[in-house]
């Protein structure tokens, strides 16, 4: 994951790419704004020749409006998640990490 709330979104790019070379990992970024969606969008998939093309066709990019819809929506069913994840091998629950509050 990389977000990008301000500042120089090529240099958020790069740090996705190298991420994605090297390990070979789901690149996501996190945008504050449409702005910032059209720019990564622009340098993603309309300069095919550019530096980061190749990222194009593998990497998410969200919202910071989507992570707290989606944050939201878990937190509001925190049991049902609970009951979906019980581990009957040893008749309680694996525990995911807390959300923050």
């Amino acid at each position: 994951f990389e977000v990008q709330c301000r500042g120089n979104l090529a240099s958020a790019l790069t740090k996705l790419k190298c991420a994605y070379e090297t390990q070979r990992s789901r690149p996501f970024l996190l945008l504050a704004d449409e702005r910032d969606e059209v720019r990564a969008r622009r340098l993603l998939w309309e300069d095919l020749r550019g530096a980061f093309h190749e990222l194009g066709g593998v990497v998410t990019l969200l919202r910071v409006g989507e992570v707290v819809r989606l944050f939201h929506a878990l937190e509001g069913n925190r049991e049902t998640l609970g009951k979906l994840i019980e581990s009957p091998l040893d008749g309680g629950l694996i525990r995911p990490a807390p959300l923050p509050e």
